[in-house]
């Protein structure tokens, strides 16, 4: 007579069939690449960008978005904003974790953000990115903040004006969390 296993003991027997949880390789979307592997075309680099920020690589993002943001004539045109946006918010999503890595990643990341807000001044992407970096700024700063807490402000209403339901309501909520802390 056969005794059947409770379900939890089903699914712990297959996860042990199949091995071990990926490795952090895995998880991040593969090894760090470098400018040598990626294509040369924006467009084809843009999708690989999309890809692995999908796939949570930031930093694979960040590498084949600058290698897009190389050629001077796109990263000056309005095509150019497509890949400016998502390098922002490569370097926003970087910037969360820990304060350790804010000091490396908001201020390249704010150079992108302004480049993506002055391309296309009245696209949300650029203003709502801007607005997380430059909270992200704050948080590095020491003393008085109330400036730059403005101008995060300013960025983020933009943001809101353009498009409050970007990213599932991202720049009111971004908004309500820092007037709820705010003193």
């Amino acid at each position: 007579m056969s005794r059947k296993l409770p379900i939890y003991g089903l699914v712990f027997g297959a996860l042990l069939a199949l091995g071990c949880p990926p490795s952090a390789e895995v998880k991040t979307g593969g090894p760090a690449w470098n400018e040598a592997t990626l294509p040369a075309d924006s467009d084809g680099l843009i999708k690989i960008a999309d890809e692995q920020q999908e796939a949570g690589a930031s930093k694979n993002a960040i590498v084949a978005l600058e290698r897009a943001l190389q050629k001077v004539e796109f990263a000056n045109s309005k095509p150019g904003y497509e890949a400016h946006w998502r390098l922002a918010r490569a370097y926003s999503e970087l910037s969360e974790p820990d304060g350790d890595q804010r000091a490396t990643t908001v201020p390249p990341g704010m150079t992108a953000a302004r480049k993506a807000v002055e391309l296309e001044p009245g696209r949300v992407e650029g203003h709502y990115y801007l607005a997380q970096l430059i909270g992200f700024s704050a948080l590095l700063q020491k003393g008085e903040t109330k400036q730059v807490i403005l101008q995060m402000v300013s960025e983020g209403e933009q943001a809101s004006r353009i498009d409050e339901k970007f990213d599932h309501g991202g720049p009111v909520r971004m908004l309500g969390a820092l007037y709820a802390r705010a003193p």
